[in-house]
């Protein structure tokens, strides 16, 4: 049986350092919830909260409406995937799923029903007596999740557990986490600085900075509502503009910036006239044109700098009125290229253009 979790005002701190400072985080019942971030940002130590490794210097960790503080990892019945996968080499598939359940001290007959039913949801029934060393990563990766699953946690946990797979297994992986998930119908905490499989996976994610949490939402909502300038830089990729807002209704602002008048009606931050401001905008929103297209906003001389053909998309670099560089990416590319050198237009939508404050 599920649940939700509920961390309110947590606090963790090494070394008079706090590695999570004042979260507070509600993950409803049965989601596929991400904590996403850079390095050293505090998503581990929060996960680890969870689990029971860490116990929060100040504040509350509730499953459901259960004060956890001070209840041991072994008493929490969570799950956990690590990195490295952490199985017992020297077992077989079947014994290092069955592991805890043989803690757990069941029946014989409860315990092979629920190893083959574990073993059937990540698709390795027939891998059942192999050892562990005669799999490859992403057979490894999908038993330690049977092993997970198969104690039918209240919360899985999961540590970046797709990072030493190589990219084509990774994507291949992001999507059977993505059914499996859905077939336990459990409550999941995943951690990764992934953000493409964030991005991909998550219902809802809460990207961490210092410690903190500034922003939760679903993907598309953090993707194209980004809360601040480090949101937008690091979920994804983004240009960025800098200026001053000079004009701005319910509907549309203008920016004066160095490239020339911007203009955006992507308003949702509260930023007053005169203010200094940053315009972001996602490379797959600039328009390359070979020429001049008579009225239309955010329209640009540009030059390519540089530009990388990957089949399906095609990279660009920009100058842009010789004053900014920017990346744009061109979906579907046409069979003929263009050169570094070439004389460009660059054009944005008013749409496109995110103004968010310094």
């Amino acid at each position: 049986m599920s649940v939700e979790v509920h961390l309110q005002n947590v606090v963790k701190s090494f070394d008079d350092v706090a590695a999570v400072n004042d979260v507070t985080l509600d993950i409803k019942k049965g989601e596929l919830f991400f904590l996403l971030g850079p390095s050293g940002c505090g998503k581990t130590t929060c996960l680890r909260i969870v689990a029971g490794f860490y116990r929060p210097d100040s504040g509350n960790l509730y499953f459901d409406d259960r004060l956890m503080n001070d209840v041991p990892p072994h008493k929490r019945n969570t799950g956990m995937v690590f990195q490295n996968y952490a199985l017992w080499p020297h077992m077989t598939v079947y014994e290092n799923v069955e592991y805890g359940l043989n803690v757990r001290k069941l029946p014989k007959v409860v315990k092979k029903e629920k190893v083959e039913r574990a073993l059937a949801i990540v698709q390795m029934t027939e891998y059942a007596d192999r050892t562990a060393n005669q799999l490859s990563g992403g057979q490894q990766q999908r038993i330690a999740l049977a092993r997970a699953l198969v104690i039918e946690p209240d919360v899985l946990l999961l540590d970046e557990p797709l990072s030493n797979l190589d990219a084509k297994l990774r994507l291949e992986m992001r999507q059977e986490i993505k059914r499996i998930h859905s077939e336990a119908n459990i409550t999941a905490i995943y951690v990764t600085h992934d953000q493409k499989e964030a991005l991909s996976l998550a219902d809802r994610l809460a990207v961490m900075n210092d410690g903190k949490i500034v922003q939760v939402g679903t993907p598309r909502e953090v993707y194209n509502f980004p809360a601040s300038q480090f949101v937008a830089d690091f979920i994804g990729e983004t240009n960025f503009i800098e200026g001053t807002l000079r004009a701005k209704n319910n509907h549309s602002a203008s920016v004066e910036s160095v490239i020339g008048n911007i203009q955006s009606s992507n308003i949702y931050h509260e930023i007053s006239e005169g203010a200094e401001l940053v315009c972001s905008i996602r490379p797959e929103s600039i328009n390359i044109l070979n020429k001049s297209t008579i009225d239309k906003e955010n329209q640009f001389q540009g030059k390519i700098l540089d530009l990388t053909y990957l089949g399906n998309v095609e990279e660009y670099q920009l100058l842009i009125e010789e004053k900014i560089e920017a990346k744009a990416v061109l979906h579907n590319p046409s069979r003929e290229a263009r050169n570094p050198g070439e004389d460009v237009v660059v054009h944005f939508e008013p749409k496109d253009v995110i103004l968010l404050p310094l």
